[in-house]
């Protein structure tokens, strides 16, 4: 809807003889900027609500009477649109009054009335001339039936006419047997029309032939039968709707204004044409009997009513009728027709048009009325009103007024067919329960008038419901989509008139709701909607007014349309916080007067860059009343525009909280935050790097530089733009975790929190915000930073206090609260602190009765806890999982561990699978026998390896005195490597340990191998070979174990002997004792009583031996290979030189032989 589209339909003035037209370019403004007018009553009228179709609104002219304890007093009111006076009755008089002066307290005329236990009626009549506005006063007595009638309201009273007995009427009613009055109804020129309970219609004849007053009466139907016989037998029930006379209304004058029809209807569908002669022969009026006639409707439409089966026994009630103002004998009626079928009491409301002269009736048509509920049983009998030129149909229901357009051009077109009735247009106007209707009337259209229902009501005057002329050709205005869009917009443009129920009670589809919804949104924020003006003197002023109006459209819409709220708040908030994002911006921007007309000239210049808007003098003003959907792309540019600038970071940091803060983040709490069956969404900013932005200024402002105290106003930013950060990021990465897990930017997103968090706690805790810090970090769950803050705090009260201070002692309850409320996630975050800075000892020892969450988090982390989470193992005296999990540590290569802890860890695990044997609890590890032994033999053999190298390390060092920082590699090679190894060799094979063997850290196996076996054999004492096939004993994987082994052998019997000197040693120049001290002094000698001639280790050297040198590398290093090959070389001569393996048989014997 454009805002050329105005929703205001003004009357013509005065001097325009033509009907009433919308104003096609009229300019709308809101009740929020100009006083709720009608065009008649303009600037006295209260505008309660108004949309395309209809206004309501509150008339000023109100008597002294409704203010008197609230209208409490007041019984009965009527309004009559001829004289445009109303009147309303009390206790003890009635009051008359013009209803439509611009007078807030008229004149009111007041006529005593005897106090009774039934109440008059009181209608009003033509003026007595056709100049005067002064309408007469008709008082029924319904129990006696005394008339009284006044020519004149205003001249009564002057002239003391009040009492006067002249012009009294007593009717022939039977107020003994239980007749009275139900209905009166003004038919002038013919006079009053009373109806009785027994069905009797009497006129009541106002004047003479002369036209002066003199009441006189005439029957002009009698029914006494069936109510007397009623009144005697009691065969009426309270809880049905009487067989009674329910509509008297005037029909054709004709004969030059001699011949009235008044036509009467009855609720079982009785209609009765009375032909009355208004003048005869005599003087005297008459009934013509000869042209009046009846029909009984009920016949006529039993069969002929839409939506039902041919042939159906319906049960009609009739509750009104009206003639056509256009049509000749063409009739509107109103009535109930009941759906037993349904449920007991339910029934729906229905319109009839028909066509009625004397020879019948004829149906044109029905339509159910589909504002009106069925299941909501009405306490009152519903009303038409069909006021000139009877385009629109106002039906009362209690406190709601249905609204339709009445179409019977058909009627024109062919008076022998008979379609469907279908109304063009139809709405409902409800009032609050609350008010309370005293009467009715009806305006018809006129030069200045639109066709309207007045409602007169106890306590909130008198209201008036304008209906707006339409082209019947127009658009499609039954389109359910404009209903409900017009009703919400109704609700929270007019908010404010607390007589309108402006809350939906017809089911709309969720489709058509979000589309309304979606369309409201664009129309104000675009500023097109009709019922804004397109801007405000005051851009703070109009945003204002658009955030006001997005927060009750959430409300409304929260309340009318649960099942699509959850879909539409979020884009309902979307809309709001851009507009208030706007509001918070622009107001900062004025508040800062020493900047503010360089922050107004930069964003204009990134407005116009962005060409969010055209560039013309009023920019700003535009952008914030029509380019407010891009404001998150102009706030991005303007940040960056003013950071490029180096402008002032404070300032600069002011403009993004009170925008953030208080535009987003404060909706973002009061509307989604929390609320489960709202679904997640991205936030709007993420559409471009806002956020990059902000925290680029929030770590410029308070991350970097020294430990600067800030003003109590920077600080406050620095809270609220620390929640800002964290808000938007939880909230993204929620909404990615759900929607899009697999995407890499949530580990980007995740790891950019999780290295940026820190540092907005940091600026907090230099700042002393602690308390503020909790609170945020509580609240998002950060407790990784809460640990940060909690642990800052603790230090500081034990080195102010010390640790067993009260306050210190306060503040762990501090860490018991969290404990209890956020169990196991609080706690393993706090261990994770722990774990990150080093505090082992917190982390085993501190909060014992929440021991069971450190166990599951050990459990959990056991990789990331395995150097120390032993200990709690240990002191619970859980041995098997001690063992484990000191094994599982010391087994890794991890920096910072060196071979003294992986040796305290091996002999600790062997010590605890020994006292687990001791605790009867060995059977915990599946990879543990019955007694523990495989798991203890696995320590041991890891220990056998750590050993070996600290000989060989201890060895290497004795030679400096013990000195570490002595041993270089250069020593090595010049002083400790085997002299049959080459230098090339040797720092190919050795230096890429070398380190790692200085600073006490664990080697490979082959490493350890290679060291072993590669260095002079008397630097270990002969033993390296055996320790060398020791480690690789350990070794698991058979082809490994086979290499090593043959590897160790083939480096022993090549390199670790001189063969030359046992070759020579022979028994003619030696004795046995010699020799056998030469074998006993051979380093392989040595190796077979170091592993005690192990039969695996030996079953390696002899599958070497019978292989007659045969080798397969198992290595990739080529250097390691050319090695081995040579060696293989050299073996092979030894095989061919000297009578080589019988030396190495009986060196391994010799060695039996002592070792038995």
């Amino acid at each position: 809807m454009s805002s050329s589209g105005s929703i205001f339909k003004p009357r013509k003035s005065a001097l325009s003889s033509r009907s009433p037209t919308p104003a096609a370019s009229s300019i709308s403004f809101s009740h929020q900027n100009e006083p709720k007018t009608t065009s008649h009553f303009k600037d006295t009228a209260l505008e309660l609500t108004k949309n395309e179709n209809y206004c309501i609104s509150k008339l000023p002219a109100l008597p002294a009477v409704f203010e008197r304890s609230q209208g409490s007093q007041l019984i009965n009111a009527y309004s009559d649109h001829e004289s445009n006076y109303s009147l309303v009755i009390d206790e003890d008089a009635i009051h008359v009054w013009s209803y439509k002066s611009a007078d807030h307290t008229p004149l009111s005329i007041q006529f005593p009335i005897e106090r009774s236990s039934v109440i008059p009626l009181a209608i009003l009549t033509k003026p007595s001339s056709g100049v005067s506005q002064d309408p007469g006063l008709v008082i029924i007595d319904s129990s006696s039936g005394l008339v009284k009638f006044y020519e004149s309201v205003q001249h009564a009273p002057a002239l003391g006419l009040i009492n006067n007995k002249s012009l009294e009427l007593k009717l022939d009613i039977n107020s003994q047997k239980g007749e009275y009055i139900t209905l009166a109804e003004n038919v002038e020129p013919a006079g009053i029309v009373v109806a009785t309970s027994w069905k009797r219609c009497i006129l009541v004849s106002l004047r003479d032939f002369k036209s002066k007053p003199q009441l006189s009466s005439v029957e002009l139907l009698s029914n006494t039968k069936s109510k007397y016989l009623s009144f005697i037998f009691g065969s009426e029930t309270t809880n049905e709707i009487f067989d009674e006379i329910v509509s008297i209304r005037s029909g054709r004058i004709i004969n030059h204004g001699m011949t009235q029809e008044i036509f009467i209807l009855d609720s079982s569908g009785g209609f009765h044409i009375v032909t009355y002669q208004l003048l005869s022969a005599s003087g005297s009026p008459y009934v013509d009997k000869k042209k009046s006639y009846s029909h009984n409707l009920t016949t006529y439409f039993k069969n002929s009513i839409d939506g039902y089966l041919p042939g159906t026994n319906l049960d009609l009630s009739f509750l009104d009728l009206w003639p056509s103002a256009e049509h000749e004998n063409i009739y509107v009626g109103l009535c109930y027709v009941k759906e037993s079928y349904k449920s007991p009491n339910s029934q729906n409301l229905l319109l009839l048009t028909m066509r009625i002269d004397p020879t019948g009736v004829l149906p044109y048509g029905s339509h159910k009325l589909s504002r009106y509920n069925p299941e909501e049983a009405s306490i009152n009998k519903p009303r038409l009103f069909l006021p000139k030129p009877g385009k629109t149909a106002f039906v009362s229901i209690d406190n709601s007024m249905i609204i339709t357009d009445i179409n019977i051009s058909y009627v024109e077109e062919s008076a022998a067919s008979v379609s469907y009735y279908t109304p063009r247009w139809e709405d409902v106007v409800r009032l609050r329960s609350n008010i309370d209707i005293l009467g009715y009337g009806y305006e018809d259209q006129t030069f200045n008038n639109n066709p309207s229902a007045i409602l007169l009501t106890r306590n909130n005057g008198v209201l008036r419901i304008e209906r707006f002329p339409t082209s019947i050709d127009g658009g499609d205005s039954t389109d359910p989509l404009l209903i409900v869009k017009s009703h919400i917009e109704q609700a929270i443009f007019y908010f404010k008139s607390e007589e309108i129920e402006f809350d939906v009670v017809q089911q709309f589809s969720d489709e058509t709701v979000l589309q309304a919804v979606s369309q409201i949104i664009e129309e104000i924020t675009s500023s097109s909607s009709p019922y804004l003006p397109s801007f405000l003197p005051s851009i703070t002023d109009f945003l204002a007014l658009k955030v006001e109006l997005f927060e009750r459209f959430i409300t409304y819409t929260q309340r009318n349309f649960p099942s699509v709220f959850p879909i539409a708040v979020s884009t309902i908030v979307d809309a709001l916080e851009k507009n208030d994002f706007a509001l918070q911006l622009w107001i900062q921007i004025e508040a800062e007067k020493a900047y503010s007309n360089t922050l107004k000239s930069t964003l204009e210049q990134v407005i116009i860059e962005t060409q969010v808007v055209a560039a013309n003098e009023d920019t700003l003003r535009k952008f914030f009343s029509q380019g407010i959907n891009s404001v998150n792309e102009v706030f991005t540019k303007f940040v960056e525009k003013l950071l490029a600038d180096d402008f002032s970071l404070p300032i600069l940091t002011s403009l993004i909280v009170q925008a953030t803060y208080y535009g987003i983040l404060k909706n973002e709490i009061r509307y989604l935050a929390d609320n489960e069956l709202i679904p997640l969404r991205k936030i709007w900013v993420f559409e471009t790097p806002l956020l990059i932005r902000i925290e680029q200024v929030f770590t410029s402002e308070y991350c970097e530089g020294g430990d600067e105290v800030k003003t109590q106003k920077s600080k406050e930013d620095l809270i609220k733009l620390c929640e800002v950060l964290y808000y938007f990021v939880t909230s993204a990465i929620q909404y990615m975790q759900l929607f899009d897990a697999n995407n890499d930017q949530l580990k980007e997103y995740v790891q950019w929190y999780k290295g940026r968090n820190t540092h907005w706690i940091s600026a907090l805790l230099k700042q002393d915000l602690i308390q503020q810090g909790i609170e945020i970090t509580e609240k998002y769950h950060d407790f990784s930073s809460l640990a940060q803050i909690l642990e800052f705090q603790k230090k500081r009260l034990e080195d102010i206090y010390g640790e067993d201070s009260f306050e210190v002692d306060s503040l762990l309850q501090r860490y018991v609260y969290y404990f209890e409320r956020f169990k196991y996630e609080f706690a393993s975050l706090l261990y994770d602190y722990y774990v990150k800075n080093d505090q082992i000892q917190a982390l085993l020892l501190s909060f014992t009765n929440y021991k069971f969450y450190l166990e599951e988090y050990l459990e959990k982390n056991a990789k990331k806890t395995s150097k120390f989470s032993w200990i709690r193992y240990l002191l619970d005296e859980n041995f098997n999982k001690a063992s484990k999990v000191l094994v599982e540590s010391a087994s890794k290569f991890e920096a910072g561990d060196n071979l003294d802890n992986k040796e305290v860890k091996y002999s600790l695990a062997k010590l605890a699978v020994i006292a687990a044997r001791g605790t009867g609890h060995s059977d915990l590890d599946v990879n543990m026998d019955g007694d523990g032994s495989s798991y203890l033999l696995e320590t041991e053999n890891s220990l056998t390896k750590i050993k070996s190298q600290k000989n060989l390390f201890s060895s290497l060092i004795k030679n400096y005195g013990g000195e570490v920082q002595l041993l270089k590699f250069d020593n090595i090679l010049k002083g400790f490597k085997n002299s049959h190894i080459g230098n090339g060799i040797a720092q190919s094979l050795l230096s890429r340990s070398f380190d790692q063997l200085v600073n006490n850290k664990q080697l490979k196996t082959i490493d350890l191998i290679n060291w072993l076996t590669l260095l002079k054999p008397s630097i270990i004492e002969d033993r390296g070979f055996g320790l060398a096939l020791k480690v690789a004993a350990l070794v698991d994987d058979k082809q490994l174990f086979e290499y090593y082994t043959r590897l160790i052998w083939l480096r022993l019997l090549t390199i670790g002997d001189d063969w030359s000197l046992l070759d020579k040693a022979n028994l003619k120049i030696s004795t046995d004792e010699h020799i056998k001290e030469k074998v006993r002094g051979t380093v392989l000698f040595k190796t077979f009583k170091e592993i005690n001639l192990d039969n695996k280790l030996i079953n390696q050297l002899e599958l070497l031996l019978n292989s007659k040198g045969v080798f397969e590398n198992a290595e990739n290093d080529s250097v390691a290979q050319e090695v081995n090959n040579t060696m293989v070389e050299k073996l092979t001569g030894y095989f061919q030189k000297y009578d080589f393996v019988q030396w190495v048989i009986s060196i391994k014997e010799e060695a039996r032989g002592e070792n038995e």
